[in-house]
């Protein structure tokens, strides 16, 4: 039996129920990941075939529902990595629980502990000393972020972190002060906006993490470097940018947004907005001759943003080679 026929019988079988676990494969028999298949009376999934490919036009992430952080990996995965990864001290443990009963529905805000983890080694291996967060929540990503370069205090490491919501700085606050961190870390409350664009161009950091309302993502991203706050070894981690997985929906003229289902149904409007807004910040990045940059598929999509270090001389020497490599070849 092909691999199309193999798919149109099971998917056949699942007409009549609501859900079902199904493996997917490529018609090379690698397994990609047991993907949940969610119907909606009488929606009938479509089929693909393309370039000896099979796709099926649903997608789901490990999110049940919007109070919970999604991550594009399978649950179980996620856990096994939790389980062989440096727990969380007891102030991140304190923060994480405190944050859940201040926020119960906006817990999901808060990074999970790999992605914090992550961002310690991010800060300590790449010798940072000064670091502008972009929406920094409750400060789980803060804590991680300043125990990162806090062995650099003696030389001046400072975080800077930003966000609108008082109530969830002070909590914040709190933590970083439990952990011997407010040394040096310094919170702003204000439009984040606002607080870049006052910053001279005397100032850079050597890390900034971007993770505050994906519609600004673009706006803060053109003023990081329009204002040059980037050092010259310094790089943006942009979080989210695959935002569930649903950014496909405008790149992949194989997905539809109306063919993408979470466990309750049909994917939110806002949800779509979202992923449009992340999709576009991707797009301008990609283009943007400035800086290099590569997207991870980790956490919930990781952008590493850097300078680009080629010189208009260094463009036209490789210009020169490539034309004199060309000639020899003719």
């Amino acid at each position: 039996m092909s691999i199309l026929h193999y798919f149109r019988s099971k998917l056949s079988t699942l007409r009549n129920s609501t859900s079902h676990l199904l493996p997917i494969y490529t018609t090379s028999s690698s397994i990609i990941s047991n993907t949940k298949i969610i119907l909606r009376k009488p929606t009938t999934p479509r089929v693909l075939k393309t370039n000896n490919n099979i796709f099926v036009s649903f997608l789901s992430t490990t999110a049940k529902n919007d109070t919970e952080r999604p991550f594009l990996l399978p649950k179980d995965v996620e856990s096994y990595s939790e389980s062989y990864t440096t727990p969380p001290n007891p102030y991140q443990e304190s923060l994480s629980k405190k944050t859940k009963l201040a926020f119960p529905k906006e817990a999901h805000k808060m990074v999970p502990h790999l992605e914090a983890t992550f961002l310690t080694f991010l800060a300590r291996a790449t010798r940072a000393k000064s670091i502008l967060e972009i929406g920094c929540y409750t400060g789980y990503s803060t804590v991680a972020l300043a125990n990162g370069i806090r062995h650099r205090k003696h030389k001046g490491a400072k975080l800077t972190a930003l966000d609108n919501d008082p109530v969830a700085v002070s909590l914040a606050k709190k933590h970083v002060e439990l952990a011997g961190l407010s040394g040096i870390v310094e919170f702003k409350v204000g439009d984040a906006f606002d607080i870049i664009e006052n910053y001279g161009s005397d100032l850079q950091f050597d890390m900034i993490f971007l993770d505050a309302n994906k519609s600004g993502y673009l706006d803060y991203y053109n003023a990081i470097m329009d204002q040059d706050l980037l050092s010259k070894n310094g790089f943006i981690v942009a979080d989210n940018v695959l935002f569930r997985g649903y950014v496909r929906a405008f790149s992949d003229p194989y997905v539809r947004f109306s063919d993408l289902y979470t466990k309750d149904g049909p994917v939110p409007p806002q949800h779509k907005n979202i992923a449009r807004y992340m999709h576009r910040f991707n797009e301008a990045v990609q283009k943007d001759t400035r800086t290099d940059n590569v997207l991870l598929p980790i956490f919930d999509g990781l952008m590493l943003i850097w300078k680009r270090k080629s010189t208009p001389f260094d463009v036209v020497r490789a210009e020169k080679f490539l034309e004199e490599r060309s000639e020899l070849y003719r």
